[in-house]
C-alpha cells in the first residue's frame, strides 16, 4: 500500500504541475473526461518497477516545480479558471488547494500505514517493555 502511494504521489504531483501551468495561463485544466482512476492505474502500472528512491527524488523534483511556479504567479494567474482532476470547475488558486488536501491525504494514509506495521509495546530485549515509550509508566507511544 505504501509503494503504491508514493507512485501516485510521484506521478500525481508531476501531473499537477503540468496542469497548474496550463491553468495559470489560461489554457484549461485536465480534459473534461479526464478519467483519474484510469489514470492512476496506468501510472501505477508502468512505474511499479521503479526503485523508491527513483519515486521519492521525482516527488521532490515535482513538488520543488510546484513551488517554483506557485511562486512565480500573480493574482490574475491564479484567477484563471479550468477543469479540475476532482470533476470540478475552479481556479488556478482552487486546484493549488485540491492538490495540497490531496497531499495532506495520502501523507496521512502512508503514516497510517507505517503505523499499522510498526509493533507498539513490545518488550526489549531488557525485558523493560517499549523503549518508544515516554516517562515512567506515561504509556504513550514517541512517534
Amino acid at each position: 500500500m505504501v509503494r503504491d502511494l508514493l507512485i501516485h504521489l510521484a506521478t500525481s504531483e508531476s501531473g499537477f504541475v503540468s496542469t497548474l501551468r496550463r491553468m495559470s495561463t489560461g489554457e484549461g485544466g485536465v480534459p473534461a473526461d479526464f478519467d483519474p482512476n484510469r489514470w492512476n492505474a496506468g501510472q501505477l502500472r508502468r512505474r511499479n518497477d521503479m526503485p523508491p528512491e527513483q519515486l521519492r527524488s521525482e516527488l521532490e523534483s515535482a513538488h520543488q516545480e510546484m513551488l517554483a511556479l506557485l511562486d512565480s504567479l500573480d493574482d490574475a494567474a491564479l484567477d484563471h479558471r479550468g477543469h479540475l482532476s476532482s470533476g470540478d470547475e475552479g481556479s488556478t488558486e482552487d486546484n493549488f488547494r485540491l492538490v495540497a488536501a490531496h497531499k495532506r491525504g495520502h501523507t496521512a494514509d502512508i503514516q497510517a500505514a507505517l503505523s499499522e506495521n510498526t509493533p507498539r509495546n513490545t518488550p526489549s530485549p531488557s525485558g523493560r517493555g517499549d523503549l518508544r515509550q515516554t516517562g515512567p509508566g506515561t504509556g504513550e507511544a514517541v512517534e
